[in-house]
């Protein structure tokens, strides 16, 4: 990008080119090569003007980190879900396509030694508002105790999160996966209201 293009862009716009450099570079040369100077140079911009947005780049890997690592509350959440099932089947698909799509660079960040050291322990956002949807309309389904449907909806939303890898060394595509985990979890629910769900 020449310099009289780059100076047009906005606030906003040049904060997610940064950001889409800084992913270009590491998945390119690992975390190693991700220095601001370098960010720059991706970018095809000024040292000055990354400094403008990122003052270290712990900054920027947290921004990156968040950015790739969370998809949008409001796909999680499954809000325009008739019902529960509903709820888990938009959520599970929106969720391992995310993994798929995300997957190498949130694991570069996430398994690096060095990469906890720099972001801290508050990097990342809270998992829980989308924990408590889950858990809340599950309880509601089933007639369960708030603390049982609030283990299951974390067991089944972490699980999805964690099965990137090992989906794609399978040969199975995120679709595939998707569909298997709604199938599996919404049985595992009925199980569990059998057991320990509310008699009406």
């Amino acid at each position: 990008m020449d310099r009289a293009r780059a100076s047009r862009l906005s606030r906003e716009d040049r904060r997610e080119q940064i950001l889409d450099s800084a992913k270009a570079l590491i998945l390119e040369g690992g975390l190693s090569q991700c220095t601001l100077e370098a960010v720059a140079v991706q970018a095809g911009i000024s040292k000055a003007l990354i400094y403008r947005h990122f003052s270290t780049v712990e900054d920027l890997l947290r921004a990156l980190l968040s950015r790739e690592y969370h998809p949008a509350a409001g796909d999680l959440k499954a809000a325009e879900a008739n019902d529960f099932p509903e709820r888990v089947r938009l959520g599970t698909e929106r969720v391992f396509a995310y993994c798929n799509e995300n997957r190498a660079l949130v694991h570069m960040l996430l398994n690096d030694p060095g990469v906890a050291r720099l972001l801290g322990a508050d990097a990342l956002p809270a998992p829980d508002s989308v924990h408590r949807v889950f858990a809340g309309h599950a309880a509601a389904t089933y007639g369960l105790p708030p603390g049982l449907a609030s283990l299951g909806a974390y067991l089944m939303l972490n699980a999805m999160v964690g099965s990137g890898d090992p989906v794609e060394r399978m040969g199975l595509t995120s679709e595939t996966a998707a569909a298997f985990w709604t199938t599996f979890s919404l049985a595992g629910w009925a199980a569990v209201a059998a057991r320990y769900g509310q008699k009406a």
